[in-house]
């Protein structure tokens, strides 16, 4: 009973801060919450948990264990179910498309009401990008016949991470964070 009551009185306290035109209750499967609001995104970093960044902060170019580069990516929500679809997106500084990777995933719950987070994405520098001093010192990989690093350069250059979040019920939340790529993580 003094569950009931408690969850009674949460439910109250909620929607008693939330204006009616700006609560959204899911009816997703497995996911009944009520979200205050429009849903968001950050971007963040690091392979093991969610890290803010700042715009134009400096980020690890990562040489990863299969040879490539990548930048590592994670996300925090807030007003979206935990079942989600998470696109991860790199842009040069006039807008070229370099990376792009979609998953469908179930990001964790934090302490902190409806606010969630994943990590352990990556995007992923096509080898025309690759930074020329780096540690690769292998053949030209298949997408660079004629060598890799020639179309540009990531590291030292402005480049835009971005994420979008959508859950089942259609919200979505978008982040951007322009940093500065630098060589070379291992």
């Amino acid at each position: 009973m003094l569950q009931l009551l408690t969850r009674l009185a949460l439910v109250v306290t909620v929607a008693g801060c939330c204006p009616d035109a700006d609560t959204f209750v899911s009816d997703a499967p497995g996911c009944d919450d009520t979200f205050c609001g429009e849903p968001s995104a950050l971007v963040g970093t690091s392979p093991t948990g969610y890290e803010a960044i700042d715009e134009g902060a400096a980020v690890d170019l990562v040489f990863g264990p299969q040879g490539g580069y990548h930048i590592d990516v994670s996300a925090q929500m807030d007003g979206l179910c935990p079942i989600v679809s998470i696109k991860v997106t790199l842009l040069t500084d006039d807008g070229t498309e370099l990376a792009f990777e979609e998953h469908r995933v179930q990001a964790v719950r934090a302490d902190k009401g409806t606010i969630q987070e994943y990590w352990g994405l990556t995007a992923l520098v096509p080898c025309g990008y690759w930074p020329l001093d780096g540690p690769y010192d292998g053949p030209n990989p298949p997408g660079c016949p004629d060598g890799y690093g020639l179309e540009g350069q990531v590291t030292g250059n402005e480049v835009t991470l971005v994420v979008e979040v959508e859950d089942d019920n259609g919200r979505i939340g978008r982040g951007e964070r322009t940093v500065i790529p630098g060589c070379c993580a291992e």
